[in-house]
């Protein structure tokens, strides 16, 4: 499973146990108070981006173990996972039915169908926990790290944000969410005695970006089956049985040259 981190990545599912570490709860009407350690005006840089897999409250996020190929866009162009080729399927048909004429209730369901089963991009953020004075990791999307990024840019220069502790904050459900990112202004005030000293003898240490490793579930070929079926999905529609291996995928027309529905956001994943 590959990830982009730093720079770069600015361009236990289900009791599982290949997990080494985890994301830090961030739900909504929840407040986190953290230090930045790294910032550009392209974002933040203790970062790690990914596509999850999952359903909300049915299926915990997962990774394929065995990495689809994507183009510089992010679609998958080979070496499909079982879920690639269900999205596919489905938006395949939604684009049929379009073409066929058939009303716009039915193309939006086969398409949300395809959108249920697609990985999503989401970023991970390192951030140094002052409370539990640890680094952590939190999961959003990318349409929440740039609401990090917009709220930290005016402590850039000379680089302030480096000796200024913050709130992150998430309120709002479902395509609602939002992210928000306040200084704390007053830090005698703002923070505890504990959170006080962890602040101090965070200074100038850098994020440890080791956390990003092995803290996403990879799901196997055999996983991923499992789940479809768990949520009523026949693999048989696209070739599969319960002990068979994804391939290359169905060929025709790739669903990358469509555009998705406009109304439908990944930013309510469970995390």
């Amino acid at each position: 499973m590959a990830i982009l981190k730093g720079n770069a990545a600015l361009e236990d599912l289900n009791g599982g146990g290949n997990k080494k570490h985890s994301f830090t709860s961030l739900k909504s009407g929840t407040t986190l108070k953290v230090r930045v350690k790294g910032l550009t005006r392209s974002g933040l840089t203790d970062i790690a981006t990914y596509f999850g897999y999952g359903i909300f409250k049915q299926v915990d996020t997962f990774v394929p173990k065995n990495d689809p190929v994507r183009d510089a866009r992010g679609f998958v162009t080979g070496n499909h996972s079982p879920w690639d080729l269900a999205s596919k399927y489905f938006y395949e048909l939604g684009f049929k039915a379009e073409d066929a004429g058939k009303s716009e209730a039915e193309v939006k369901k086969l398409k949300e169908s395809g959108y249920r089963y697609k990985g999503k991009k989401r970023v991970m953020v390192g951030l140094y926990d002052l409370t539990s004075g640890k680094d952590i990791v939190i999961d959003v999307s990318p349409k929440q790290h740039s609401a990090i990024k917009n709220s930290l840019i005016d402590y850039l220069e000379d680089d302030q944000y480096k000796e200024m502790a913050f709130k992150i904050s998430k309120k709002g459900d479902g395509t609602d969410t939002v992210v928000t990112v306040t200084p704390i202004i007053n830090v005698a005030k703002g923070l505890t005695d504990e959170e006080k000293e962890n602040f101090e003898a965070s200074a100038e240490e850098p994020f440890n970006d080791a956390i990003f490793d092995g803290i996403l579930y990879e799901a196997d070929d055999a996983e991923q089956i499992e789940f479809l079926q768990k949520d009523g999905f026949d693999v048989g529609l696209i070739g599969l049985s319960g002990a068979a291996k994804a391939d290359a995928g169905p060929t025709s027309a790739e669903i990358s040259e469509k555009d998705e529905p406009a109304d439908i956001n990944d930013d309510d994943l469970p995390f």
